[in-house]
């Protein structure tokens, strides 16, 4: 189980931990998101720390971990509310532009 103990989660971490299992490599997630591997690295290792888990194993090969599988289960879904309350803010839905901001802000617990 994925247990948020307080640290407001960044949504950047999350679509980079996804990036990067997309391509099962930290050399090429990191070509494709324009960074440094040490920056996307610290993007993971701030998740793992956050959770405090291991999302990928990295040794014989590399793959995820089952916590790293819950991680791009609940990642997803993360990323997808998001982009359906900006898509609300952007329709300028009653309640004005700052009406739907809330969420910008909340720490998520995912379990």
């Amino acid at each position: 189980m994925i247990v948020n103990r307080g640290v407001k989660m960044n949504l950047k971490s999350i679509e980079y931990f996804l990036i990067t299992v997309e391509e099962m490599n930290v050399t090429r997630a990191a070509e494709r998101l324009f960074i440094s591997q040490q920056a996307l690295s610290s993007h993971i290792k701030r998740l793992e720390d956050e959770y405090r888990v291991q999302l990928f194993e990295r040794r014989p090969t590399f793959h995820l971990t089952p916590e790293g599988e819950q991680m791009v289960f609940y990642g997803r879904q993360i990323l997808e509310a998001e982009a359906k309350m900006q898509q609300l803010e952007d329709e300028g839905l009653p309640g004005g532009a700052g009406a739907y901001n809330f969420y910008k802000g909340v720490s998520i617990v995912c379990g």
